[in-house]
């Protein structure tokens, strides 16, 4: 996640230190991405992408990549948000 920069290291840091996610060490990654989803941090379609492994390309430029939605011959299109 930090690697991703899809979320911002203060924040990051506030939610690692929060009591929910006190002891993240002993969380499979799956339960630690189903905490980040449901505390809206993270998209599910990002937490696949990072949960495979892939960490680049969830941020292009200023713009944070949500989910497809839609592809085709010529590329894919996302929906992202401007950070």
């Amino acid at each position: 996640v930090k690697k991703s920069g899809l979320i911002q290291e203060d924040t990051l840091t506030r939610v690692m230190n929060s009591p929910e996610l006190l002891h993240s060490e002993s969380l499979p990654p799956q339960k630690l991405a189903e905490l980040f989803q449901q505390m809206k941090l993270l998209t599910a379609f990002q937490c696949k992408t990072l949960l495979a492994g892939k960490y680049r390309g969830l941020m292009q430029g200023p713009y944070k990549i949500l989910e497809p939605i839609g592809k085709g011959g010529m590329g894919a299109i996302y929906l992202a948000e401007h950070t």
